[in-house]
């Protein structure tokens, strides 16, 4: 009997170990592993879309943002957030300036103050697909040292900006890396000719930070201002004259030569083709991003329009 009662606590104790490595939900693992399941519609780490990730449609970021890490573009290529080419491509080159892109952009600047229409006169020349994630071009109205340009940024998604609001002069790009734009500025003092500006040299570097491009300093004041420095041209100056009063007392058509300009002010010399008529000078001034001319005379003062007397002689 004894054995007997033995041998059937040994068989009760059996099926309890049995029952007990039988309860749970059936997904235990071995000691020393884990499972982790992630609620459902959840990504795992390493996944693509998790938070600070840009996630917008075609990977572009938004203006203003910034890269997470493990989100960093390589010089010299597409990064994870990148199309496979510059939008702005064309002709082997990472910025083509006849690129709809690129035209389209150049669109939206309308004419200069002179009214001449923007030309590309130099641009990124990376060829693909070496391409910098900071592509630039520069485009100008009319064909003198002084003539107005704008410089305009772009990364691979496409059009950022200019680098100043107004148009200027004597800017040009003088170094570039991947992620960043050398420009240097200078403008006239005083009555130096247009060749040869006084001002600056002053160099901005300009970078890119996710879709923003960013100075590392002020742009002088007097690039963004006309009024303390300026720049012009003859034909600005004729534009400027026609379907004026001051225009109608010129021998037409209006010819000028000497123009000059200091503080917001310019005069120029005209006279007649025949020699008949004797040469004026012609006063203008600077105001809402346009020449204006003031007046005309053979013999013109400029102090009594507060204009440099330096403009009258």
């Amino acid at each position: 009997m004894r054995k007997i009662f033995g041998a059937a606590v040994m068989a009760i104790g059996v099926v309890a170990a049995v029952a007990g490595c039988q309860s749970g939900t059936g997904n235990s693992a071995p000691p020393g592993s884990s499972v982790s399941q992630a609620p459902s519609g959840t990504q795992q780490p390493g996944a693509t879309g998790q938070p600070g990730a840009t996630g917008q449609p075609g990977g572009t970021a938004q203006p203003g943002s910034t890269q997470q890490p493990g989100d960093t573009q390589q010089p010299g290529g597409a990064g994870p957030n990148s199309p496979a080419q510059p939008a702005t491509a064309g002709s082997g080159r990472c910025l083509d300036p006849a690129s709809p892109v690129v035209t389209a952009a150049v669109a939206t600047l309308g004419r200069a103050g002179n009214e001449a229409p923007f030309v590309a006169d130099g641009a990124s020349d990376n060829p693909l697909p070496q391409c910098p994630q900071l592509l630039w071009a520069r485009f100008t109205a009319g064909g003198s040292a002084s003539s107005p340009s704008h410089i305009l940024f772009f990364d691979h998604s496409g059009y950022l900006g200019t680098a100043t609001q107004r148009e200027t002069s004597y800017a040009s790009v003088i170094a570039s890396t991947d992620r960043a734009v050398e420009v240097q500025y200078r403008w006239l003092v005083a009555d130096e000719p247009f060749c040869c500006p006084q001002g600056g040299p002053v160099t901005v570097t300009f970078t890119l930070t996710g879709r923003a491009v960013t100075p590392d300093r002020s742009i002088p004041s007097e690039v963004t201002d006309p009024a303390p420095g300026c720049s012009v041209d003859t034909a600005t100056l004729v534009t400027a004259l026609n379907g004026t009063e001051v225009g109608a007392r010129l021998a037409q058509p209006i010819e000028l030569a000497d123009a000059k300009c200091a503080g917001g002010w310019a005069s120029a010399r005209s006279g007649s083709h025949d020699g008949t008529t004797q040469p004026a000078m012609v006063l203008f001034r600077y105001e809402q991003n346009g020449w204006r001319p003031v007046d005309v005379g053979s013999a013109l003062g400029c102090a009594e329009f507060g204009a440099p007397e330096q403009l009258c002689r």
